[in-house]
């Protein structure tokens, strides 16, 4: 039985061919209608199971800061501007709006924190997206969700000096 493709292209299995070259993107559209972006992020999230990626993304998506502990023992604490690519590749990259940073003492490992970009921000003397940062995931030791008011009020006295937990005491 030949079909009005077989006339047009005189090929054995000329349907089938043009039916299997067809059907993927017919099937992609119909699946991206019904499935939307985030929740194929989220999805994909689970799958790969890498709690960075994982910690970037939702605190990009919450505009919840982040504290990073670099190689270096360079600290930030920033806002998550753009997370990195959910594929594995030793190139993914972190967009950071810095808020705090400072470094880890070295034989504690204490933060302190040494500029306040906040501030700067605030006062509308600087333009935030001068300071935005990319920083490769590589690079990254550790990394948390950081609560400022928390830390503000837990970790501070009133002159904005660290207090220690044990002695309730500037340090």
């Amino acid at each position: 039985m030949q079909t009005w493709l077989s006339h047009l292209w005189p090929f054995d299995f000329i349907g089938v061919a043009t039916g299997s070259l067809l059907l993927p993107f017919l099937l992609a559209v119909v699946v991206n209608y019904f499935v939307d972006k985030e929740s194929a992020k989220e999805k994909n999230l689970e799958e790969c199971g890498d709690f960075l990626t994982g910690l970037f993304y939702r605190s990009a998506g919450a505009g919840s800061p982040v504290l990073l502990t670099m190689e270096s023992r360079k600290v930030y604490v920033a806002l998550v501007l753009d997370a990195p690519n959910l594929e594995r590749s030793e190139k993914n990259y972190v967009a950071l709006l810095p808020l705090w940073s400072g470094y880890r003492t070295p034989t504690e490992l204490r933060v302190e924190f040494t500029e306040f970009y906040d501030k700067l921000y605030l006062d509308g003397s600087v333009d935030r997206s001068e300071f935005a940062m990319v920083v490769p995931m590589a690079k990254v030791i550790s990394a948390q969700r950081f609560d400022v008011e928390v830390y503000r009020t837990h970790f501070m006295n009133k002159d904005g000096e660290m207090m220690s937990a044990a002695l309730g005491e500037s340090v």
